[in-house]
């Protein structure tokens, strides 16, 4: 078989090379859960620390991608709205959308003509577009946005796995794409065992330095599955008051919760008269938090506290152009603000029917011939149509000192259809009822997270 020399290291989108496991230990696992890979691979040792990376680098998205980087948020957005809706006010909601993009931007190489123009379609994009240039831009955004600053670290990651049944209907060009395009490695293994279900755990649990463990239900290995596509990313990276030495005063303050009820919590309050940015429009109250380096700020956390107090964050639709509006005419003026720590974890969801709402059919692989780049067109015209189901989670973590996110999405195909003399007056912010947080990156504004604030322990 022929060796692709793929690497499965974090970043390497940039050239960047992290700690990996030890070998024997490495050798070990695999032969446990009994996978075979098309080429090396190295994980993070459990329990690791996250790595320091100088990120020298700072690479530069090109303008002729700011198109592709808008319809992959306004894709997100458009899912975490009716995620929204579907988990209601009393719990938070969490979606990635450049985990999302990512994989749908692997199954976009799998796809024939006739399926990526639907692709194409819904997300936007004009009609010369093709496969493999939103798999380079892809490529590209992730090494901007894991080259940013040194103190900002973002370590994405993708992997393909394919069933012993069906690794000889390959087309041998797709495992080569999504090396060259994605640094993903491709893996044979038996998906009907729940000891494969728990090596795709691990990687993923690996991949976000245990942020996100047992994703994929144990039970998935019940139902056949053809193959498998997966993208996890860890992001840290401390505010910006930090680099002035700023510490936030932390009380013990009431936050009403979307149910309605209080709760107590440690509420951070935050006194800055340069280092914040402020912006309003006729529904939200903003706040923008610089990440990282006091000068660049590569990344920035939008806080949008709804005008009307009573307004469930559920109805109220948070757009592209209001975000980006926003950010963009956010101005540094003194704020007291009063934020409260935060750690969140969203709960594995299925996103594949909102997906379907969205319009998403034929690529999905309905009918099965639409993936032909990825398994080859005599199999799939034996086969019935695919049936998809797409898990997703997030999580999203602060502090007073720093912010961790990470995200991950897995793409499964299976069969069947589917006080001084001049005191300076400070604009008072208050998070303490519901409110939403952007998680971005400042010059590209590709959005990492997306969180609807409802309650908070």
């Amino acid at each position: 078989m022929m060796r692709l020399g793929i690497s499965l290291l974090f970043c390497s989108l940039s050239g960047l090379l992290f700690a990996s496991c030890n070998s024997n230990k490495q050798v070990k696992e695999l032969e446990k859960a009994d996978v075979r890979f098309l080429t090396e691979t190295s994980l993070p040792d459990e329990g690791a620390s996250v790595p320091t990376i100088e990120n020298k680098e700072h690479k530069q998205l090109p303008e002729s991608d700011a198109r592709l980087a808008s319809s992959g948020n306004e894709l997100g957005i458009k899912l975490f709205e009716l995620l929204c809706k579907e988990r209601g006010n009393d719990r938070n909601t969490l979606l990635s959308p450049i985990s999302i993009e990512t994989v749908l931007g692997m199954n976009a190489l799998a796809l024939s003509d006739e399926a990526f123009a639907e692709y194409r379609t819904i997300m936007g994009l004009p009609e010369s577009t093709k496969a493999e240039e939103v798999a380079g831009y892809l490529k590209r955004i992730n090494a901007v946005l894991a080259t940013a600053d040194k103190s900002c670290r973002y370590f994405p990651a993708n992997s393909f796995w394919v069933d012993t049944h069906c690794a000889d209907k390959l087309v041998p060009t797709y495992p080569q794409n999504l090396y060259s395009y994605f640094d993903a490695p491709t893996a044979v293994l038996d998906l009907s065992k729940a000891s494969s279900i728990r090596y795709l755990n691990k990687w993923i649990e690996r991949k976000t330095y245990g942020r996100i463990q047992n994703m994929i239900p144990e039970k998935a290995s019940e139902e056949m599955s053809y193959a498998i596509s997966l993208n996890a990313f860890f992001f840290t990276a401390p505010w910006i008051w930090t680099i002035a030495d700023g510490v936030p005063m932390i009380n013990r303050e009431a936050f009403r919760m979307g149910d309605g009820k209080e709760n107590k919590v440690d509420m951070m309050h935050v006194t800055e008269d340069i280092l914040l940015r402020y912006a309003a429009n006729e529904r939200f109250e903003c706040v923008e938090v610089g990440l990282g380096d006091e000068n660049a700020s590569p990344y920035q956390m939008l806080l949008l506290l709804p005008k009307d107090n009573k307004a469930p964050l559920a109805s109220l639709a948070l757009t592209n152009a209001e975000i980006t509006a926003l950010a963009e005419v956010s101005k540094k003026e003194p704020i007291e603000m009063c934020l409260p720590r935060l750690s969140t974890k969203g709960e594995t969801v299925d996103l594949e029917g909102m997906m379907r709402a969205i319009g998403f059919k034929k690529s999905m692989g309905i009918p099965a011939i639409g993936m032909e780049r990825m398994f080859n067109r005599n199999y799939l015209q034996q086969e019935p149509d695919f049936k998809k189901v797409i898990l997703h989670q997030a999580i999203l973590k602060w502090d007073e000192k720093s912010v961790e996110a990470a995200g991950a999405t897995a793409d499964i195909i299976m069969p069947g259809a589917s006080g001084d003399d001049n005191p300076i007056q400070y604009r008072e912010v208050k998070f303490n009822r519901p409110f939403f947080a952007v998680l971005r990156h400042a010059e590209s504004g590709k959005i990492l997270i997306l969180a609807a604030i409802n309650k908070v322990e």
